[in-house]
């Protein structure tokens, strides 16, 4: 069953990369609520929930990739991708050419485009973990703290000035106490909030 998973990712992901999709766009618009950081595990082979597959598999069928076909009927990749005037396309039957492997580089390359997503979105699937009341990592916390937001409350965050310095905290104290070190131009994270925090 592992193999399944891996070959599953690979197609899925040269595939993604080949048209130029990202992560975020998937997540975004897939069914669901999934996170990005979900789909890349959907790329490394390895088990995830069948929601967050699902929510790939689906992305790839509305833009006319049949990853099941290629899989259990032996069908090349197909080269059938919705177009900019949205007219209708029909799935490729005969053999086309196989899609080189990406390099190291360009491997690489691709990775950091996932671990740097423009701001917008890195806030928007942060709202989602909030929402849903999911732990809030280091990435969702400085999402929020970019916006003047408490990860935990969701309330208003205030510079203030302690005894050792500057810090952020949540304007609702003592009701809620979360805090991040420096201030609104360069922050970070507090080692007790690196393990992740639990919006209430």
């Amino acid at each position: 069953m592992k193999n399944v998973y891996q070959k599953i990712g690979k197609l899925l992901g040269e595939w993604r990369r080949k048209n130029g999709f990202s992560l975020y766009k998937i997540a975004k618009e897939g069914p669901g609520n999934v996170r990005y950081d979900s789909l890349k595990r959907v790329e490394k082979g390895d088990v995830v929930s069948s929601e967050t597959l699902l929510c790939y598999v689906d992305f790839c069928y509305e833009h006319g990739f049949r990853i099941f076909d290629e899989i259990y009927n032996n069908i090349t990749l197909q080269q059938c991708i919705v177009v900019e005037n949205e007219q209708t396309c029909e799935t490729k039957k005969e053999s086309v050419e196989e899609v080189p492997a990406p390099s190291e580089e360009e491997e690489k390359a691709f990775e950091e485009e996932e671990l740097t997503p423009p701001l917008d979105e890195e806030y928007a699937y942060a709202e989602i973990s909030f929402d849903q009341k999911e732990v809030m990592n280091e990435h969702d916390q400085i999402a929020f703290i970019k916006h003047k937001r408490c990860p935990v409350c969701g309330k208003a965050l205030r510079e203030r000035n302690g005894r050792n310095g500057s810090f952020i905290g949540c304007s609702q104290y003592p009701k809620c106490n979360y805090t991040a070190n420096g201030d609104f131009s360069q922050y970070s994270i507090t080692e007790n909030n690196k393990k992740g925090v639990i919006p209430k």
